[in-house]
Order: C-alpha cells, then sequence, then structure tokens
C-alpha cells in the first residue's frame, strides 16, 4: 500500500488528510467515505458522491 495525502478546498478553508491504499481510486473513495456529511447541504452531497471519476479532481502524483 502506498499513502496518499489529499487536500481539499472548502469555502474558504484547506483541509489535508492521508490515507494508506493501492490506488488513486481507492485513495479517494477512503477520502469521501470519511467527510462528516452532517455539515454539507444536499447539493453538495450530490457533487461529492461524483467524485468517482478522476476526470473531474487535479492530483499529483510524488513517488519516494
Amino acid at each position: 500500500m502506498k499513502k496518499f495525502t489529499v487536500i481539499a478546498e472548502y469555502k474558504g478553508g484547506t483541509y489535508v488528510s492521508q490515507h494508506y491504499a493501492d490506488t488513486v481510486d481507492e485513495a479517494v473513495m477512503k477520502w469521501a467515505e470519511n467527510l462528516d456529511l452532517q455539515y454539507f447541504s444536499e447539493k453538495e452531497k450530490r457533487k461529492i458522491m461524483k467524485l468517482t471519476s478522476l476526470d473531474r479532481l487535479q492530483y499529483t502524483c510524488v513517488e519516494s
């Protein structure tokens, strides 16, 4: 497994989390599963659920 760092900007804040996964897809899904959805509107929740396609994300991969 690799360690992925997810950096998300939301309503003026920047949020960082790390997840162990085998692929970028899996890391994004783990990130989404850990969101506390009580703070999001229904419209925002629908947008988050659409994050299953990587063409909607910006990401950089750094191998160490």
